[in-house]
């Protein structure tokens, strides 16, 4: 089971039950709240995948050395508000799955677990493509270097 086995019109649904007796959540709290962090896992995702478009697009560029330097600003922008993005989505997820860690029957707890894994593995691409972007701009740096001491500047 993965977080996508959750997903699904939840935006639909009215609120979730109230607590039953024993302040413990009902059954169908647990679930929404499954649901919630699912939702949001799968957004997370969905955001990774597009700063993944947006690294591509940064590397080509690099590549190419084509583009206008308008268009490689407007890519750079994209790419910092989509780290943005990620980051604050990252931070939501991540502690809906750690307050729902604390008070989680053994059962619920299984599926976090799960979920966690889920959000961990898509954070590691999310890290990755981030690194990547690092790496070229090192190389241009240095291949920015590399020019001007061969024209004589520097």
């Amino acid at each position: 089971m993965s977080f996508q086995d959750f997903g699904g019109s939840s935006g639909s649904r009215t609120r979730s039950t109230p607590p039953s007796s024993g302040g413990r959540p009902s059954a169908p709290m647990k679930q929404s709240t499954l649901n919630q962090i699912s939702e949001s896992l799968l957004q997370y995702q969905r955001n990774v995948g597009i700063l993944d478009k947006i690294v591509h697009s940064l590397m080509a560029t690099s590549k190419n050395n084509t583009p206008s330097s308008a268009d490689r600003q407007e890519l750079e922008l994209q790419y910092q508000a989509q780290c943005d993005v990620i980051s604050q989505l990252g931070s939501k997820v991540h502690k809906l799955i750690h307050d729902q860690q604390l008070t989680a029957t053994p059962q619920v707890k299984q599926t976090l677990v799960k979920l966690e894994r889920d959000f961990e593995r898509v954070q590691k691409q999310a890290t990755a493509l981030q690194v990547s972007v690092t790496r070229m701009r090192e190389q241009q740096q240095q291949q920015g270097n590399n020019s001007n001491s061969d024209n004589g500047e520097g």
